[in-house]
């Protein structure tokens, strides 16, 4: 998803070299549960990742420029869809939805430190 949002090439896997501008995402689920309470069903996220922009590149070693980076997290909730979908299948939609904004907020992250774009729906230092 973020190689689609951003245009970019994942580096580590391809082993290709570049001149433009590369960025190590580390990223961790706090949590990432389904919840069923009286307001329906709810998929409950919680997640922070990093992100620091890379100077030198050999081999399997890297340079991190230390102004070059963002620490991020985002919490929210997304309700399952269980009226009109059956309740698999709006679960694998919310789950989707989910997934899809937590790649929109670290795309909007690495955008930060690319030109001072303001992050989405998350907090980042």
């Amino acid at each position: 998803g973020l190689q689609q949002r951003l245009g970019a090439v994942d580096r580590y896997r391809s082993g290709s070299t570049t001149t433009l501008p590369v960025y190590r995402i580390a990223t961790d689920f706090s949590h990432f549960d389904l919840v069923r309470d009286q307001s329906g069903v709810n998929i409950n996220v919680a997640a922070t990742w990093t992100i620091n922009r890379v100077q030198n590149i050999s081999g399997t070693t890297a340079t991190v420029q230390s102004k070059s980076q963002v620490a991020c997290r985002i919490a929210f909730n997304t309700l399952a869809d269980t009226k009109n979908l059956s309740e698999v299948n709006a679960l694998v939609a919310a789950s989707r939805q989910s997934l899809d904004k937590v790649a929109n907020a670290i795309a909007a992250s690495v955008l930060v430190l690319e030109g001072g774009a303001t992050p989405v729906d998350s907090v980042c230092s």
